[in-house]
């Protein structure tokens, strides 16, 4: 009993003040993964508490403490309403996370224009993509071109291209990934700025490099890593020429710099590995990857190009745009199998050239 005590009198004096609660209490004061009785966890929390307030001299602090106690048989209730599969769930989630078991048939996999998942999972998936596709047919913001076109940028990706895109993103049979809309710097793009800097001569002083913001980044973490799987730049619904043109440039640079990243702590398979580049131009959605060859040459494949359904009335749109989700889902699985291999036979044969190559653009794949 007294290191349950201490375990609270901890995240009194410790913790964050936001996990100071009657529930986090609740769930310190467990045996094993079995609730300890109320008058028992009360009593528990009550000797933390005076415990905790001789020691405690921050004004907010001392006042979430003091709270606890009232709360007490109200948050018991609360965590004791949960079914136990619930409960077992929230644990083994908490306590698998980052396990991820890859199916053996997932491993090794390369392109090999064949589908990785079996067709009932294409199925859900589908439907998981055409659920959010209801969503935004049911959205008055896109429901006619006057409307469409008074839509920012922001609202457009908020709205629109995120919510298909982690449809068919998420749950990836290979562990999960992260899909950030933060315009977080690319840490890729920096370390790229970074050595250009360092090999200029001047007598200024210089700058902290500041490296290019995608609209929307697909990250994945190995080894302690992240490495940025693929970008993402988009236009509002009505685009211009020179806004299409320079989304284009500037996604082809991330792309690159991304594979060059990635070039400096492995080698994934030439011709296999690739970044993904989605550009959304106006009412257009066009997927893109950047591949190195055997000689090291990245050439950037435009792949897929299919146009947004607003509304019921442009449904011809549907299944193009069901394809290229589908399809960019399936190479992100075996990217992400590529580079955990390469990571893998990182430790035992290091990088050979990691220096930026020329791109060469390729025809439209069909």
């Amino acid at each position: 009993m007294p290191n349950l005590v201490s375990k609270v009198d901890a995240l009194f004096l410790e913790g964050s003040l936001d996990a100071i609660c009657s529930a986090t209490v609740i769930y310190l004061t467990r045996k094993g993964t079995t609730l300890q009785p109320l008058p028992l966890v009360k009593d528990l929390a009550e000797r933390a508490v005076n415990s905790s307030l001789t020691k405690i001299t921050d004004f907010e602090r001392r006042m979430k403490v003091l709270e606890i106690l009232p709360q007490m048989e109200v948050g018991y209730k609360s965590v004791v309403g949960l079914d136990a599969s619930p409960v077992r769930i929230c644990d083994e989630f908490v306590n698998n996370f980052n396990n991820i078991e890859v199916p053996d048939v997932l491993r090794n996999i390369v392109h090999n224009k064949e589908w990785k998942e079996e067709e009932i999972k294409l199925i859900e998936r589908t439907n998981r993509i055409l659920s959010v596709l209801e969503g935004v047919w049911n959205n008055p913001a896109f429901a006619t071109s006057e409307m469409r076109s008074s839509q920012s940028e922001g609202t457009y990706i908020t709205d629109v291209i995120v919510p298909l895109l982690r449809s068919g993103l998420d749950d990836l049979p290979n562990g999960s990934i992260c899909m950030s809309t933060a315009e977080r710097q690319s840490m890729a793009s920096k370390i790229r700025k970074s050595l250009g800097v360092n090999e200029e001569r001047s007598s200024c002083p210089p700058k902290v490099p500041i490296g290019k913001k995608p609209d929307v980044m697909l990250m994945e973490k190995c080894g302690g890593k992240i490495f940025e799987l693929a970008y993402v730049e988009s236009s509002r619904v009505v685009c211009t020429n020179s806004k299409k043109e320079n989304d284009s440039i500037k996604l082809w640079r991330e792309t690159l710099d991304g594979v060059s990243l990635i070039g400096t702590a492995c080698r994934p398979t030439s011709n296999q590995f690739g970044i993904i580049g989605i550009q959304v131009a106006g009412e257009d959605l066009c997927l893109n990857v950047l591949v190195k060859d055997a000689n090291g040459i990245p050439r950037y494949l435009h792949l897929i190009q299919a146009p947004i359904p607003f509304t019921k009335n442009t449904s011809w749109r549907v299944k193009p745009l069901i394809h290229l989700l589908l399809t960019s889902r399936n190479i992100t699985i075996v990217n992400k199998s590529l580079l955990i291999q390469a990571l893998e036979q990182a430790s035992t044969r290091p990088p050979r050239n990691v220096n930026p190559s020329p791109t060469v653009s390729s025809p439209i794949y069909d």
